[in-house]
């Protein structure tokens, strides 16, 4: 069964909603937004793209900026950032938190890769019913999904995101039209993936501009990655008590103490990982809590609606999509957070905002560059 109706022919000039990281933007992604733009000629694409940390609980690749710039550039009109605080939920929330923000951004369609790209499928197990919130199935979500459904191979993690984004659209505007794009051979595995390509930025011998964007693979490209910040999130966790880290996003079921007793032995991150990883804690959600614990994102944004969308780039002919937006647009930041920080307490705005330039901030301590990015670097639309 479908859930959800066609609403395709309703909209003329449909506005089209990604959900993405591009860390980094490769062939794969711009086959994404080629296919999206030939099933819906003279749409336009709304990205909203996770900033310096991802999902998987990793530092991005390469930072924000650069990566709004490439998606531009592969036919995006605008990126918006993803607050920190969603890009770093788990997949349910993580879905939700990216379907409120381009909800409030006025898309009529969501364009998303999947491996299965049936939605009638992906919708019959959309409406499946989600473990408890904190129960030991929901700490190993795409385990529980697998095991709780005849067909397993259906949830990798594309699919996993894809079910959750049909969720999303359910409780949050069903007059969203899904748009699955199937992820083929000839994007997925004979191209570079996007892991792949992580492993080896920035070789230009290994690759090459078939593949990613030619300034990633320049001397002078900073490449970032999760060991050049053992040293911050090390000192971060020793500084939280246990009450403070118990307080921490998806920390639960006494896992402060797990994290507590393995810093008392390990000394690399890597180390910290494996003495805190369980068969009931993956790996990502480990990662995801120690960038949450050194951000500062408590159990209480693990719900909270977006209030504003940063613009971290923009085609010029697109900007006539800010105006209409239901949601408080950003392009200079000084500006806005001058004006939220003469709001009324309490200010979950202000806080959530606040995280995010911190996240900047922290993200370019191993590249050597100056904190306040997100207040000079110049928005100018492309």
């Amino acid at each position: 069964m479908n859930i959800f109706k066609n609403n395709a022919a309703k909209n003329p000039a449909p506005i089209v909603g990604i959900i993405a990281e591009y860390n980094p933007l490769h062939n794969g992604h711009i086959y994404h937004i080629q296919q999206t733009k030939a099933a819906l000629p003279g749409c336009k694409i709304i990205v909203t793209m996770s900033g310096n940390f991802v999902q998987r609980g990793d530092v991005a690749i390469i930072n924000k900026f650069i990566r709004a710039n490439h998606a531009i550039l592969a036919g995006a009109d605008i990126v918006v950032e993803l607050p920190t605080y969603i890009a770093l939920q788990p997949a349910q929330n993580f879905a939700h938190g990216a379907l409120s923000l381009l909800n409030a951004c006025n898309i009529t369609h969501l364009s998303f890769g999947a491996e299965n790209a049936d939605l009638a499928t992906l919708s019959s197990l959309a409406v499946q019913p989600a473990p408890p919130k904190n129960s030991a199935r929901a700490n190993n979500f795409p385990a529980f999904l697998a095991k709780s459904s005849a067909a397993p191979a259906l949830f990798s993690p594309n699919n996993i995101l894809a079910i959750e984004y049909l969720r999303a659209i359910s409780d949050i505007n069903p007059n969203i039209t899904p748009l699955a794009i199937a992820r083929t051979s000839s994007t997925h595995d004979s191209d570079y993936s996007a892991k792949a390509i992580r492993a080896n930025l920035p070789d230009a011998a290994t690759l090459s501009p078939n593949y990613v964007a030619a300034d990633l693979l320049a001397p002078a490209a900073k490449i970032n990655r999760l060991d050049n910040f053992a040293d911050i999130i090390f000192y971060a966790l020793n500084r939280l008590t246990l009450s403070q880290l118990r307080d921490i996003s998806e920390v639960t079921e006494g896992l402060e103490n797990r994290i507590k007793s393995a810093l008392s032995h390990s000394t690399t991150l890597p180390d910290l990982i494996s003495n805190i990883k369980s068969k009931r804690y993956t790996e990502a959600k480990i990662r995801r809590i120690l960038l949450k614990a050194t951000l500062g994102i408590t159990k209480a944004y693990d719900h909270l609606a977006p209030t504003y969308a940063r613009i971290l780039a923009a085609n010029k002919k697109s900007m006539s999509l800010l105006k209409p937006m239901q949601i408080s647009t950003i392009i200079k930041p000084a500006e806005y957070l001058k004006s939220i920080s003469a709001a009324a307490s309490p200010n979950t705005t202000l806080t959530s905002f606040t995280i995010d330039t911190l996240a900047t901030d922290i993200y370019n301590i191993p590249l050597g560059s100056p904190a306040g990015e997100d207040f000079t670097r110049k928005f100018t639309a492309q």
